[in-house]
């Protein structure tokens, strides 16, 4: 006795229950602009930059050109600023002034991330007494307030200083050997958390080296809380 074949009508077809793909997530840029603040922002510190970049274009004197016939004007079609006690323009000044603010604010804050970052990374991942150390070393940094040390270290140094590039060399220097601990610490806090996270034993499981690790693993998941901290601090350096 042979099987009956089945008929269409006993088959039951499953419905199509398949979800279409949700779409993928709005990239970097699209989410940047999409925020009236941050795209405001953008929009503000790119007008700096450029006016920055093109100083000696856009300002209508030069830094350090004075008359004395117009000290001390109001704003005017001539000086939209005023201009000041040595008849300088105001608002070249400040154009020009952009130039070593965003210079000395990039200079201190890569000075600040080549020390912070590293010591973080060390005393994070290695532990033990190196980490014991390097955090001592570290809160005693923390205890004095760091334009304090800076302008101790600008009051030894300064007389080195033959001009006003190794002034401002100095000044760089003093800022960013005195600006690194907060980040240190935050970069070990980060690492002390990453570093027991289950893709970083995966890796390790797999027979990946600890530079691997840092490098591949590590280091991509440290970049956003680094770039928060660095944009907060380079607004102190300006002012400071």
């Amino acid at each position: 006795m042979g099987l009956a074949s089945p008929t269409t009508d006993a088959l039951t077809l499953a419905p199509d229950t398949v979800e279409p793909l949700a779409p993928p997530p709005p990239g970097v840029w699209r989410r940047l602009i999409s925020n009236p603040l941050a795209a405001g922002s953008l929009a503000i510190l790119t007008f700096i930059v450029l006016c920055a970049v093109f100083a000696p274009i856009i300002a209508p004197q030069g830094f350090a050109a004075q008359d004395l016939k117009h000290r001390l004007e109001p704003p005017s079609a001539a000086h939209l600023f005023g201009t000041d006690d040595l008849g300088r323009d105001i608002l070249s000044r400040l154009i020009y002034g952009a130039r070593i603010s965003l210079s000395v604010a990039v200079s201190v804050e890569l000075f600040v991330v080549g020390i912070g970052l590293t010591v973080g990374l060390i005393a994070g991942y290695r532990g033990g007494w190196l980490d014991t150390l390097l955090m001592r070393i570290t809160d005693v940094m923390l205890a004095f307030p760091d334009v304090l040390l800076a302008i101790l270290l600008l009051g030894t140094l300064g007389t080195a200083a033959s001009s006003p590039a190794a002034s401002m060399t100095l000044v760089i220097v003093a800022l960013g050997v005195t600006g690194w601990p907060p980040l240190a610490r935050l970069v070990r806090g980060q690492v002390l958390s990453l570093r027991k996270r289950e893709f970083v034993e995966a890796a390790r499981s797999l027979g990946a080296t600890d530079g691997r690790i840092i490098l591949k693993h590590i280091l991509p998941n440290l970049l956003s809380p680094i770039l928060v901290a660095v944009t907060v601090d380079a607004a102190g350096v300006i002012l400071a």
